[in-house]
């Protein structure tokens, strides 16, 4: 089955069988403008990889799975409920961001989450020391694994300047699908 859906969809195929790519591959597929930053969650800490087209920077986090879910579930909820989410969204720039700073040198970032990193939503991020959400500082764009890169040049969004607009997935947040319509409706 493998074999045949490799020859018949190989980006879905990658995805399901795990090949991935070198980092001087990834290094290739990266523009002067962009890091990227690939997270893999464990139980007892968080590794990280910051990645340009020069140089790759490794983290270990001390943030464990279970650790790393309650606080993002904490967020969501107090995202949901329309609470002050600052504190929590602070905390986890603090947890995930900030130790990675001085290796962030390019404006752009590209995030290749993990695990329950996948609902964290990093644009809203909290700087509490210079009050900026990580949207304010950096343009971010997202990948769900840093070998998906192979299939971006292929992707190229012929229909520039347009946009797609997605909210609510999951059914959980009352207004992002209000969100989503109000700028889609920005982009005609």
């Amino acid at each position: 089955l493998l074999v045949r859906l490799k020859a018949t969809n190989p980006e879905y195929a990658s995805l399901l069988s795990g090949e991935t790519l070198t980092v001087a591959a990834v290094q290739a597929r990266l523009d002067k403008e962009t890091t990227l930053i690939s997270y893999f969650v464990t139980e007892e800490a968080t590794f990280v990889w910051v990645i340009d087209q020069t140089k790759v920077t490794p983290f270990r986090l001390a943030l464990k799975r279970d650790a790393l879910a309650n606080s993002i579930e904490v967020a969501r909820e107090k995202i949901i409920s329309r609470s002050s989410a600052e504190a929590s969204l602070g905390a986890l720039y603090h947890e995930l961001i900030a130790p990675l700073e001085s290796a962030l040198t390019r404006p752009n970032l590209l995030i290749a989450p993990h695990g329950q990193l996948h609902y964290l939503p990093f644009a809203a991020l909290y700087n509490e020391s210079t009050h900026q959400y990580l949207l304010e500082t950096h343009p971010i764009s997202y990948l769900p694994t840093a070998s998906t890169l192979r299939y971006l040049p292929a992707k190229a969004n012929p229909y520039e300047g347009r946009l797609l607009a997605l909210g609510n997935p999951d059914g959980s947040l009352a207004e992002a699908a209000a969100e989503a319509a109000t700028i889609a409706a920005l982009f005609q």
